[in-house]
């Protein structure tokens, strides 16, 4: 946190930035915030002809670790009008530390406490000041520094929604790209990842991330722009890689149930999503089974009776039987 000898100041509603420099002043919203970055010192991005400004947004807490190769993936993009923006949730560790070693290379980054990655996201959607926005939090990178680039190689004229394919980095540091698949598969829950996106901020404005959703808010932000029969372009190139293991990979059972949730609170009945969603949630059940055994197994079945609404945990259990051949 910063001190009385840090040059990275407290906002003070209405006053200027760091260090005094006159320009651009924080929103009063974020007058508690630790801030910093070129933008609070007067250096402002905008677009250009045939070169729209990206806005890549990392949310990040404690991740003193990671966030460093993630920044200097940002920054050594050949695509040469890249606003970057950092959110930090209060870390606690040596984050803003390595943060403000890269200051040069950011545009504008906050420090403050928040309700979790998806409000930290929408922090970063209210502060972007580019026509596009793509997240790459902490511990995501891009594939390699010509992604952006390819990305925008074509003319986005009526595209809402650029996606492409993504590296998933095992423990071992091998890179294995996943093909994304097509749209329809969105309600099997399977769709393209956030880190290889690109979304006209508009559209982020109009919808934000729903903070009801813990593990699969972005889920519901893309379901929603399907359903508004929003332009999605696939650019037929690999955009990110992450590490495997994250949130939602961690927290199957709970991922699978808030997709269902979204299903139904968006489309009513829903029958093919929720047929869809239906299997998902049994293979959930089926590997939790194989590596848990049967007491966790036991336990899982309860809780997804309180969950669940009537009639749909006899549906599940039937498609278990089918799929797997298990009773």
């Amino acid at each position: 946190m910063s001190s009385g000898k840090d040059k990275t100041t407290r906002n003070s509603r209405g006053k200027t930035g760091p260090a005094g420099k006159p320009g651009w002043t924080m929103p009063d919203e974020y007058s508690r915030a630790i801030y910093g970055g070129l933008r609070t010192k007067g250096h402002a991005k905008k677009g250009m002809p045939g070169k729209p400004l990206v806005t890549v947004i990392t949310a990040v807490y404690n991740g003193a670790k990671t966030i460093d190769a993630t920044i200097r993936s940002v920054a050594g993009q050949t695509y040469g009008n890249i606003e970057y923006i950092v959110i930090d949730g209060g870390s606690t560790d040596c984050t803003l530390d390595v943060i403000r070693k890269n200051e040069d290379r950011i545009d504008l980054w906050i420090s403050e406490p928040d309700r979790g990655v998806y409000d930290a996201m929408n922090k970063g959607i209210a502060l972007a000041s580019g026509e596009w926005l793509n997240f790459m939090n902490s511990d995501d990178r891009f594939i390699d520094k010509g992604a952006v680039a390819r990305a925008f190689r074509k003319k986005t004229d009526g595209t809402d929604i650029l996606y492409g394919d993504t590296g998933l980095v095992g423990e071992d540091g091998s890179v294995r790209i996943k093909k994304d698949p097509t749209l329809e598969r969105i309600w099997d829950a399977v769709f393209f990842t956030h880190q290889s996106s690109f979304v006209r901020t508009d559209i982020y404005r109009s919808h934000g991330y729903d903070l009801r959703y813990r593990y699969t808010s972005d889920y519901e932000f893309f379901l929603k722009c399907l359903l508004e029969k929003r332009r999605f372009v696939y650019t037929g190139t690999a955009i990110a890689e992450y590490s495997t293991g994250g949130m939602s990979n961690r927290h199957l059972f709970r991922h699978s149930v808030e997709c269902w949730t979204i299903v139904r609170r968006l489309t009513g009945r829903g029958e093919d999503g929720v047929g869809a969603l239906r299997f998902r949630i049994a293979r959930t059940l089926f590997i939790m089974k194989y590596f848990y055994g049967r007491t966790y197994q036991r336990l899982i079945n309860e809780k997804l009776r309180e969950l669940l609404p009537a009639g749909l945990y006899d549906g599940i259990k039937k498609t278990k039987r089918k799929i797997f051949n298990r009773g």
